[in-house]
């Protein structure tokens, strides 16, 4: 309960700043050499390579767990 009263709090504290810095009556204004496409188009690359370092990863510690559960089988088999 003392987290959510905290929570309650900060973001009231957090929204009067906001209103009282920009103003309740403020507008984004879209700056017009900002192009989404070219942007977007930079970040597959990156996001790209994230994942395959996920899934590579992944594969990994799924090969480890196979190859541990082949050695137990085995401990077992021998004792």
């Amino acid at each position: 309960m003392a987290a959510v009263l905290g929570y309650v709090v900060v973001a009231t504290i957090a929204v009067a700043l906001a209103l009282r810095i920009a103003g309740p009556r403020w507008t984004v204004r879209r700056d017009p050499t900002f192009e989404l496409e070219d942007v977007a188009g930079r970040l597959v690359g990156a996001v790209s390579g994230l994942a395959g370092f996920a899934v590579t990863g992944l594969v990994f510690l799924e090969s480890a767990m196979v190859l541990v559960g082949f050695l137990l089988l085995a401990v077992v088999h021998l004792i």
